[in-house]
Parts: structure tokens; sequence; C-alpha cells
């Protein structure tokens, strides 16, 4: 099975040969945006590459046969990205500049058809901790927290307890929370606390505050006899 290393280097090192081609024949140069692979299918990975005026987008398949690319009747990030993570694909590799385009984007407009597909990115940023202060820091934008947006629907145990959770890194994270109702935790920690506590019956939402990740309660739901879990 191929790495995700061996991957992003076979892609740039296509991106590199594609560029020469392009520039012999007096086309602008092409900009990476990110890799998608699928682990079943390696030879669909996608390398997702934009114009230099982040116009057009094109997908080509560096680990295929094909060295034509497909360009998309259209880029925003259901079509270059969403879909792909809903049909199984992972994220190989994303350059910050593309995450930046795709908080300001959603943030502004909303318009987002692959929800699910949403949530899986949203998983990836806090895996990698792309959160909304790292793009303030690169880019002079007004971006909107898309980490407000995650959202895992899970059923409540009425059974499980808060100790079931001892062994995790996290566990202080839940067990604070269930005391005082909110709690701050680590990036790549956060969707494990998230659902943790949405089975343990609670209503939250993610919110990043002074460089500081919070989970804090939606409404004032609790579960009954909290103590005792």
């Amino acid at each position: 099975m191929i790495s995700n290393k061996e991957i992003i280097e076979v892609s740039d090192a296509f991106l590199t040969e594609v560029n020469e081609r392009r520039k012999m024949d007096g086309d602008e140069q092409l900009v990476k945006s990110h890799i998608l692979t699928h682990k079943e299918h390696p030879e669909r990975t996608a390398l997702v590459v934009m114009s230099e005026e982040y116009e057009n987008a094109y997908i080509y398949h560096p680990l295929s046969d094909s060295k034509d690319p497909i360009h998309p009747l259209y880029s925003e990030p259901d079509g270059i990205l969403l879909e792909y993570l809903e049909e199984g694909y992972e994220i190989v590799e994303m350059e910050l500049h593309t995450h930046a385009a795709l908080w300001n984007y959603i943030g502004e407009t909303n318009l987002v058809d692959c929800k699910d597909g949403l949530q899986k990115y949203l998983e990836y940023c806090m895996q990698n901790g792309i959160t909304i202060d790292k793009l303030k820091s690169a880019y002079d934008y007004k971006f909107y927290d898309l980490l407000t947006f995650y959202y895992v629907s899970m059923k409540e145990d009425m059974f499980l307890r808060v100790d079931a959770f001892k062994d995790e890194p996290w566990y202080n994270d839940v067990a604070l929370f269930t005391r005082i109702g909110v709690c701050k935790t680590k990036v790549e920690h956060a969707p494990d606390v998230y659902k943790a506590l949405k089975q343990l019956g609670y209503s939250v939402r993610l919110k990043t505050k002074d460089g500081e990740l919070y989970i804090l309660p939606v409404k004032d739901k609790k579960p009954k006899e909290t103590e005792a879990r």
C-alpha cells in the first residue's frame, strides 16, 4: 500500500511536469490545492489544482495512466472536496490557502450541499490543528469559525458513565464538563470529547476563543443525576 508521503511526492512531481509543459505552451501555471485518496482505490488519487487567479479548478489522477485533467463545471467546495469525502476519500494534504478559501467561502455563503462531507472536513481540521486563529495569523480575513458547524448526531446511552472514558487522554476534559458545564480541550481531542458528551446526553457546541478551543452547552440541558454518572 502506498503511503501518504509517497502520494505527495508523486503528485508534486506530476504537477511539476504539468507546469513545465504549460510553460512551454505559454499557459498560466497551476497551484496545488489539495490531494485526496481512496484507500481501496489508490489509483483514483485526486490532485486538485487551481489556476493562478483561483478561477478554475483542475483534477488530475497522478497515480493512473491518464495525464489529462478533469475540469469541473464548478469549483465550489462540494464539487472539488466534500463530495469526494462523502464517497470515502480522505485528505492526504491540503494547502493552507485552500483552507482559508474554504472557511471564507462557507462562512460567508453557507452554501454546502454535502453536509456529511463538511463534517469529515471539520474533523480533519481539528486533527491537524486548522483553527480560525491559525488562519487569521496567516491571512487578513474576517473568518467565520467553521468549527461551530461541527455536529455529530449520536444517540444518548442512558447507562453510560463518565468513568467509561477514564483511560482516554481527554477524560479530564469530559469529567470537567459534567461538573461545571464547560471545558477547554486540545484541538485534536475535540471530536472525541464532543462525541463522548453527546453519548452522555449533553447538547454541545465548539467555540474558539483567544486561541483556545472550548466545548460549550447549546442550551441548559443536562442528564439527570449528573453526579451519579
